[in-house]
């Protein structure tokens, strides 16, 4: 498939979305990937390291919470 080709397809996907809701999340996580620049493993301290680690863990392991309720939790970070 060609660039164009996945845009378009992106493009009709989001066309049948309806829920207000599901299209702000659409838009935060294509606004995140667009805009947020990968982190070399390498640069980060090692305590960074050992965070992302344990976070990983805590997935594994199914101790984790909808996004909803994080956005919920952590207003002040979505506030412009």
């Amino acid at each position: 498939m060609t660039k164009t080709e996945i845009k378009q397809n992106i493009r009709s996907l989001i066309d049948t979305v309806d829920d207000e809701n599901k299209l702000e999340e659409i838009q935060e996580l294509v606004d995140f990937l667009v805009n947020v620049h990968p982190i070399e493993w390498e640069s980060l301290s090692n305590a960074e390291r050992k965070s992302i680690e344990e976070g990983l863990k805590d997935v594994k392991a199914g101790r984790t919470i909808s996004y909803e309720e994080f956005k919920k939790n952590h207003s002040k970070w979505f506030e412009k």
